[in-house]
């Protein structure tokens, strides 16, 4: 069956990792950008796709039916974060920013991740 990639930067990196680390090579048929096509395409037939998010809702745009199905087996998470100098200052959007996404991580964490600041010196 063919894979609808979801062509974001770091998913598709991270996609594609998890895919290699079981030495397994994915039929990318059709790629996008959007995660909304992706669902499209999924629910009407063109394949399946990894979304490393939960899903909004069970319907595409178009009302066809498309089924989340919860992968089991352990996977590397992805991991992301906030970079800046460590000599700059942060605005105080910025700063809410920060810590809403801190927030977010320890309301949700991923198995075997964590939430760490540090501190890089250019």
């Amino acid at each position: 069956m063919p894979m609808v990639m979801l062509d974001w930067p770091v998913s598709r990196q991270y996609f594609m990792s998890l895919f290699i680390s079981r030495d397994l090579r994915p039929e990318c048929r059709y790629r996008t950008q959007s995660l909304t096509m992706a669902r499209g395409m999924v629910a009407n037939g063109f394949g399946y796709s990894l979304f490393n998010m939960p899903l909004s809702s069970d319907m595409a745009l178009d009302g066809t039916r498309l089924k989340a199905i919860r992968i089991e087996e352990e996977l590397t998470p992805l991991t992301m974060g906030v970079v800046k100098l460590a000599q700059s200052r942060t605005t105080p959007a910025a700063d809410a920013f920060i810590e809403l996404l801190k927030d977010s991580v320890s309301d949700h964490p991923p198995q075997k991740a964590t939430a760490k600041t540090q501190k890089i010196s250019a």
